[in-house]
């Protein structure tokens, strides 16, 4: 056995602080070796329950992370029409698709594998999370890299993305791979697509069908930020949303994803009504609310009461990552408090980034608890500045 089996057999039989470790130290100053990269997919992926759907051709479209993205929310009610979507979710960084539809009433995130079986037999969609039953190693693993700078390891992104499709027998994906120099998958659009070679390499190995979307994750693809607000986005588009800005995000970004996968478009007049029938569907078997859905997203814009204005004229300039930052700081507070899924703030931008801003032109407006609306103030005045 050659070093890379001999750290991989010690990871799966003991996952000590040391085993994890070696693995991720070994991982990180190696060359990218394929072989060895699917070698430890499969062992994150069959660390847990698995799922086999030989009847159905299945498909994914995962991200990469990014704070405003709807992609993993919108994407799958237009892929359905075409594949079985069994999607395996995992909490988002600061608004995924599991935690945003975990603030709808009822909303069942953690399904058994019947459970599963049986919505994608009714309705070829399901959203589950792993719950410690699906790759439960990769979480494990995930959270260490997390905490000890092993978040960007490229060897160690790819099993984790691809260990959770193998697990739910994804047998297509397109990867909505976000670049930026805060992100895990590339720092610039070069990185990014040498990156994008090696993970084709290792799903390729894994028996899975790979294509690719590209976009800059220093931007904001759509004005709705937060976990209540991405409901709100949604309840806003099926309102007949008037922001191009909202609009082109869900029906062109979303949609040109799934067209890599099928190279088939939805009909504009049709787009809208399927997006509606297929959410409308999945909230119901799974359990959810529609009124509640609608209460929550009413509510959330309700609650944004509090507005920032820019002090003098110029170019927007939005910090991506500190924006992020402060979300999750607060969300960690009050999930510290055993909500495991808490919405205490959001933002819903008026003007987007490089735009040319009026003095006291009113650039977003804001929710965030009493207690927190000072600290959130002064992160506003970090994250956004006029240049």
């Amino acid at each position: 056995m050659n070093d890379f089996d001999v750290i991989i057999d010690r990871f799966y039989s003991s996952h000590t602080y040391e085993n994890m470790e070696n693995l991720c130290s070994l991982v990180k100053n190696s060359q990218f070796d394929a072989n060895k990269i699917a070698e430890l997919t499969k062992v994150l992926a069959t660390s847990g329950e698995t799922l086999k759907f030989s009847s159905y051709n299945t498909a994914d479209i995962p991200s990469t992370g990014g704070p405003s993205s709807l992609s993993t929310i919108i994407s799958p009610l237009i892929l359905k029409e075409y594949f079985a979507v069994p999607k395996l979710g995992i909490v988002g960084r600061p608004a995924g698709g599991i935690d945003v539809l975990a603030q709808i009433e009822g909303y069942n995130l953690k399904l058994s594998k019947k459970g599963i079986y049986e919505i994608i037999d009714k309705t070829q969609y399901c959203h589950f999370i792993s719950n410690n039953q699906f790759a439960p190693l990769d979480s494990e693993l995930f959270k260490y890299r997390s905490e000890n700078g092993f978040k960007n390891v490229s060897g160690l992104v790819i099993a984790s993305l691809l260990s959770k499709k193998v697990a739910v027998d994804i047998k297509n994906v397109c990867l909505d791979i976000r670049y930026s120099h805060f992100g895990n998958f590339g720092s610039s659009l070069k990185e990014a697509k040498e990156l994008s070679d090696n993970f084709k390499q290792v799903s390729n190995l894994l028996g899975i069908n790979s294509t690719f979307y590209f976009s800059d994750n220093a931007k904001l693809f759509q004005p709705y930020i937060g976990r209540g607000e991405s409901l709100l986005a949604i309840y806003e588009y099926f309102s007949g949303s008037n922001s191009n800005w909202l609009n082109h995000h869900i029906e062109h970004e979303c949609s040109e994803m799934v067209r890599n996968l099928t190279d088939k478009k939805i009909e504009t007049s049709k787009f809208k009504s399927i997006i509606i029938k297929n959410f409308t569907e999945n909230i119901i078997f799974q359990g959810g609310n529609i009124t509640s859905f609608e209460n929550v997203a009413k509510n959330i814009k309700d609650s944004h009461i509090y507005e920032f204005s820019a002090q003098k004229s110029g170019i927007l300039i939005i910090d991506i990552m500190k924006m992020r930052d402060t979300i999750l700081k607060i969300q960690n507070k009050y999930r510290n408090k055993g909500d495991e899924f808490p919405d205490p703030c959001g933002l819903v931008f008026l003007k987007n980034q490089n735009e040319n801003i009026a003095q006291n032109e009113t650039v977003l407006t804001f929710r965030v608890p009493e207690n927190d609306l000072e600290y959130f103030k002064t992160e506003l005045n970090n994250f956004i500045t006029i240049n």
